[in-house]
This record gives structure tokens, C-alpha cells and sequence, in this order.
């Protein structure tokens, strides 16, 4: 994997403490059954997101693997372009490991998952946890465009229901008023038509 492709909550700090991102386990290999991989991995605290490449034909094993603990069960012969973007989908919606710094810098701001805020010197505003996960998705792509997809994909976490275009517009504007209380910018986060929001922290 290109670490440049790797979220920033799931870097190890400095790129010097490896972690597991992400477990791929191949149903049919040797040793123990898929199912009880996945048990074990969990039952040992593992976090990461766990892919399952399993037969095809075999719903049984697939289903007690989703039960057990995986993420997601994957043809053998699924095409390499799909596994990657099922990967990155994972990698996307992975938690931050416990004890990990839960802080992230997008120029002059910081952006902390424990305390819900950002803060600008001595100046700090609170966040809602859907405000925080439009805020952290977008600091860690600053300069980028995300699109609503991803947005929504990233407030979708713990809601109750589906996350619609307008609600994340919404967050997007309470957003803008925050940041903007903060440094007085109005342009902080831009929209790019048809594609989404870019976070510019040099604006």
C-alpha cells in the first residue's frame, strides 16, 4: 500500500510504529476455518477491518464470518480493482485504535477526535459528531476535494438512519460558521460544484 493512500488516523506516528491496518483472510487456506480466524482475532481485541476472500458457493461459511467478526466476505476471484476499493472503504470508515493520538493539524488548525473540537491558538470551538466527522475527513484531505459520498459515508457511522445530500450540506454550513468564528474566513471550506467540499487551510 502507498502510505500516501493511508488515512492520517491510521498512520503509526512517524511512520515508525507499524500497526494492522487491515486483516485479509482466504477462506480454504491451511489451518484454521475462516470463522474461527475471524473469532479468535476478535475475541484477541483485534480492531482492524477483516476481509474474507471465501468460495463463492459456500453462503454457510460466509455468513458465520460476517457473524464472527468480518467486515466483508469477497469472492476468491474478485478483480483486484474491486478488492482495492472495498480495501480503502474499510481503511476510510477504521476507527482510531485506542491510545492513539486522536489529533489532527490542517495548517493553523487542530483537530481533536477525543475532545470533539478545533482549536486555533487559544481559541476553541466544540463539534457534534457529525460536524467532527465532515471536519476530520476533510482535514485529512485538505487542499482536496471530498466528495458528499464520502461525507455522507462518514457521518453514516453510529446514525440511525441514511444520511442524505442536504444533511450534509447542513453539517457543512454549521461547519463554515464555526471555523469561521475561529479566524474569521469565510472561504475556509469551499465548495467545488458537482464534486463536493475542499478544506483550505492557507485561504
Amino acid at each position: 500500500m502507498n502510505p500516501l493512500d493511508v488515512p492520517p488516523h491510521l498512520r503509526a506516528d512517524g511512520e515508525a510504529r507499524p500497526r494492522v491496518l487491515l486483516v485479509v483472510i482466504e477462506a480454504g487456506a491451511p489451518g484454521l476455518a475462516a470463522p474461527e480466524l475471524c473469532r479468535r482475532f476478535r475475541a484477541a481485541g483485534g480492531q482492524a477491518p477483516v476481509v474474507v476472500l471465501a468460495a463463492n458457493d459456500d453462503a454457510v461459511e460466509q455468513a458465520a464470518c460476517l457473524e464472527l467478526g468480518a467486515d466483508a466476505c469477497l469472492p476468491h476471484d474478485v478483480p483486484g480493482p474491486l478488492l482495492w476499493a472495498q480495501v480503502k472503504a474499510l481503511l476510510r470508515r477504521a476507527p482510531v485504535a485506542a491510545g492513539e493520538a486522536g489529533t489532527l493539524r490542517a495548517g493553523a488548525f487542530a483537530f481533536d477526535r477525543r475532545a470533539m473540537t478545533v482549536r486555533l491558538g487559544e481559541r476553541v470551538e466544540g463539534l457534534t459528531p457529525h460536524e467532527f466527522d465532515c471536519a476530520w475527513l476533510l482535514a485529512g484531505n485538505a487542499g482536496a476535494v471530498v466528495t458528499r459520498a464520502r461525507l455522507r459515508e462518514a457521518m453514516t457511522r453510529g446514525a440511525a438512519g441514511a444520511i442524505r445530500d442536504r444533511t450534509v450540506d447542513a453539517c457543512i454550513s454549521r461547519l463554515r460558521r464555526k471555523l469561521l468564528a475561529l479566524d474569521g474566513c469565510a472561504r475556509r471550506i469551499r465548495s467545488v460544484h458537482g464534486q463536493g467540499y475542499l478544506l483550505d487551510p492557507a485561504a
